[in-house]
């Protein structure tokens, strides 16, 4: 079957959570994917924790890509140049899904082609939803280009969004040092229909 999502794991020095966060892959109710892994030059034992992961997990689809540090947004385009999912999501090393994320959003964008990117909520975010407009979707809300301006709903490890407006927003800026993935967000949103799942899918940074 052809990988339907491609994660992308940028790791810096996460070796006390790489593994609550590759672990929560695995234990997704969705089983179809591959993980592209992009250690940015760590210098703890991460390397040796993915490695021993990889070791004891053969049966998952992983790829594992090790560069010189060069930064986080380095790190996602590197993912995103070796994807090959229709759909791809992002998973920081310090942040944990819980195990329903990937199939209800595919699920969700399977049968709404019209939408190219969902967010969810996640543990401490405090969006204002009376702010965004229903989709007629059951806690389902739009995220206009206006709304993004003045809150960023998206956080990068709650997405999945359509591989293909790669090809019209281009890939993250290398060198900045903050606020890389809401320009990222804000180019997609823009151009397309984005939305905001009312549900918390994700533990962030280790709660």
């Amino acid at each position: 079957m052809m990988t339907k999502v491609s994660i992308i794991i940028p790791v810096y020095n996460a070796q006390n959570t790489i593994i609550k966060a590759l672990t929560s892959v695995k234990e997704q109710s969705f089983p179809h994917y591959e993980i592209i892994i992009v250690n940015d030059g760590s210098s703890d034992s991460t390397d040796e924790k993915i490695l021993s992961f990889i070791e004891t997990n053969a049966e998952l689809n992983i790829i594992y890509i090790k560069q010189e540090n060069r930064g986080v947004a380095s790190a996602r385009n590197v993912g995103l140049l070796r994807a090959t999912g229709e759909y791809i999501a992002f998973l920081d090393a310090d942040d944990v899904w819980l195990f329903e994320k990937l199939d209800t959003q595919v699920k969700l964008l399977d049968s709404h082609q019209d939408i190219f990117l969902c967010g969810t909520m996640f543990d401490g975010f405090n969006a204002n939803i009376k702010r965004l407009l229903p989709t007629g979707i059951a806690n389902i809300y739009v995220v206009t280009f206006n709304n993004q301006l003045v809150k960023n709903y998206f956080q990068p490890s709650t997405v999945l969004f359509r591989r293909c407006v790669l090809q019209s927003c281009g890939y993250f800026i290398e060198g900045m040092t903050h606020a890389e993935e809401g320009l990222f967000f804000y180019k997609i949103v823009d151009k397309y229909k984005c939305v905001l799942l009312n549900k918390n899918l994700l533990v962030y940074g280790e709660g």
